[in-house]
């Protein structure tokens, strides 16, 4: 993504996506990224290291919500 189009996604303004750009890049989660077609434009890209947590936050999600829904009975998870 671009900065601002993460900034629309994320619903807040684009000065407060380069400071969390900013943190997210010294921790090696994520690069920036020239756009060869624009010298002024920035992409925001995982790296590696980004990836495997947000897939590892993600699993972690989706077992919490299993375990959750495990505590309800039939009638309740269809409601």
């Amino acid at each position: 993504l671009m900065s601002h189009e993460l900034a629309d996604a994320l619903r807040i303004s684009p000065a407060s996506v380069t400071g969390l750009v900013d943190r997210l890049v010294d921790r090696g989660l994520v690069r920036r990224v020239a756009d060869p077609a624009d010298r002024r434009a920035r992409h925001v890209h995982p790296t590696t290291e980004g990836s495997r947590l947000v897939e590892q936050l993600m699993a972690e999600g989706a077992e919490h919500r299993a375990a959750l829904l495990a505590r309800l009975d039939d009638d309740s998870v269809q409601t």
